[in-house]
């Protein structure tokens, strides 16, 4: 499925939170863990090198590379190198707290996910462990646009043998049973297209004031895999921003969250 899973640190504790969920994935798929940093002009590339090695050493899976990229600004350094490997999976926590610059809105984590055009795995502050469930979540809002992850999704559950389960999160609640059924078939006809790429996915409707809260207690305590969903939509899910149903999702979930802003935004 991948050639690499690069895994982008800064030295802090938060950003290694990665190295888990890659490693599982690596060890699955039989592929290595590329590790990668930045070192400012102000910082001594030897010390980089020598973090890099260190943690090559605790990583529970082959390590392929250890690349220290020097550069004044990380996200544009970081961005050049994953786009070079485009067989390669993108894996990296939410936010950090030194080095490449605080990986949160606005800065490496969101500009990998805007830019790259292809799915990036967020590891959020509950969601640092192996990579393991009979689950993949697919989360949709109704839109095209939100249905763009699906074939992401039902790929990776391919991959690890999980079930692709199709997820609408309704924010109001239905006035007739009429409607209900109405909003129901959406997700059960997306569910059946599916059927004819070979899956058997299952659907399921959820409701609630807040998407992302919904989302997040549905994969609470479960056995889900990783959550996938796309930055942008129309309704429901929203578009990925500081408070968005995306980042609160990748904030708050017990697992992993594949994120992809399609090319076309």
């Amino acid at each position: 499925m991948f050639s690499s899973i690069v895994v982008p640190l800064d030295r802090s504790r938060r950003a290694e939170e990665a190295l888990r969920p890659a490693a599982s994935l690596a060890t699955r798929w039989g592929v290595p863990v590329d590790l990668v940093t930045v070192s400012l002009p102000v910082d001594d590339p030897n010390d980089d090198e020598q973090y890099l090695k260190e943690v090559a050493a605790r990583v529970e899976a082959p390590v392929a590379e250890q690349r220290v990229l020097q550069a004044r600004s990380a996200a544009p350094a970081l961005l050049e190198l994953i786009d070079n490997k485009p067989d390669a999976l993108p894996c990296l926590t939410s936010h950090g707290r030194s080095g490449v610059g605080q990986l949160v809105l606005g800065s490496v984590s969101e500009a990998l996910v805007r830019d790259l055009h292809r799915p990036v795995l967020l590891i959020g502050p509950n969601a640092g462990g192996p990579v393991a469930g009979e689950r993949v979540v697919a989360c949709l809002d109704g839109s095209p646009l939100a249905e763009r992850i699906l074939e992401p999704a039902a790929r990776w559950a391919r991959e690890l043998s999980a079930t692709l389960w199709i997820v609408q999160v309704l924010t109001t609640m239905p006035l007739a049973i009429d409607n209900d059924l109405l909003e129901s078939g959406y997700a059960h006809r997306v569910a059946s297209g599916l059927e004819d790429g070979g899956f058997s996915p299952e659907w399921e409707i959820l409701h609630g004031t807040d998407p992302a809260d919904a989302i997040v207690e549905h994969v609470a305590g479960s056995d889900v895999a990783l959550v996938a969903m796309t930055t942008h939509g129309r309704s429901g899910l929203s578009r990925l921003a500081l408070g968005s149903v995306a980042m609160r999702v990748v904030h708050r979930a017990s697992v992993p969250v594949l994120v992809l802003r399609p090319v076309d935004l």
